[in-house]
């Protein structure tokens, strides 16, 4: 079986960050029922606190 696996890392301006969150979010509910998907989470950046990444 192939696996893909994806890591995308984000910035957006401050004042949209937190609709970003949100938007993203509720995509990674969506994925995660998807047949196939083994796992889909959201990050904030450590080093980086305005980035925010996505993984699948």
């Amino acid at each position: 079986m192939e696996q893909i696996h994806a890591t995308i890392r984000m910035f957006f301006p401050v004042d949209r960050e937190t609709e970003a969150l949100e938007i993203l979010g509720s995509m990674t509910e969506q994925i995660k029922v998807e047949t196939g998907c083994i796992d889909c989470r959201l990050y904030r950046g450590i080093q980086s606190p305005h980035a925010i990444l996505f993984e699948q």
